[in-house]
């Protein structure tokens, strides 16, 4: 497994901001941590199951969001929103992603990956590719910037909060406590 750098995430969360294609999200199940954090920022278009969850315990971990999520999820649904859902690792239903417009369409658990594709493909027969590339480029081009920056601010936030040494404290806790208890 190769070994990154602060800066390699860096370059490559600045990569995937600049992707031109329409990038579609299809969540079918939880989505905890950094699968919970990230996808506002990169995620064109947002489809899920009626299972689907999301959850950031970063807090509790003495970690920070990453990849710039904080800005881009106060962005999406709200400072306050934000707040909760990421310093307090509240656990979003499919329903408040639905309700907040964090998620465009939410689809039945039962065929889930056959709906999402028949989805697409309808709206590929009925709308022009390169032009929803361009109008992806369009609206992004003023939050490219910010975006980045947020992904500098949060890896740099990041990286501090690991050499403080207080997330390994935390995770050497919770292991105790969990090995202490009895299944």
């Amino acid at each position: 497994m190769p070994s990154y750098q602060y800066t390699d995430i860096k370059v490559e969360m600045k990569g995937q901001i600049g992707v031109i294609k329409v990038f579609v999200l299809a969540m079918n199940g939880p989505g905890v941590g950094g699968g919970a954090a990230w996808f506002q920022g990169l995620a064109d278009i947002i489809l899920a199951s009626e299972t689907t969850y999301l959850q950031v315990p970063f807090n509790s971990l003495a970690l920070v969001p990453e990849a710039g999520s904080a800005t881009n999820l106060a962005r999406h649904m709200g400072v306050h929103r934000a707040n909760d859902f990421l310093m307090f690792g509240r656990k979003l239903t499919v329903q408040e992603l639905e309700n907040w417009g964090l998620v465009n369409r939410v689809f039945p658990v039962e065929g889930f990956h056959n709906s999402v594709i028949e989805f697409l493909e309808k709206q590929l027969e009925v709308n022009d590719g390169i032009s929803m590339m361009e109008t992806k480029r369009l609206q992004n081009l003023p939050l490219r910037s910010e975006r980045i920056l947020a992904v500098y601010n949060a890896t740099d936030a990041l990286a501090e909060r690991l050499a403080s040494g207080a997330p390994a404290a935390r995770f050497r806790a919770k292991k105790a406590e969990l090995e202490g208890m009895t299944i």
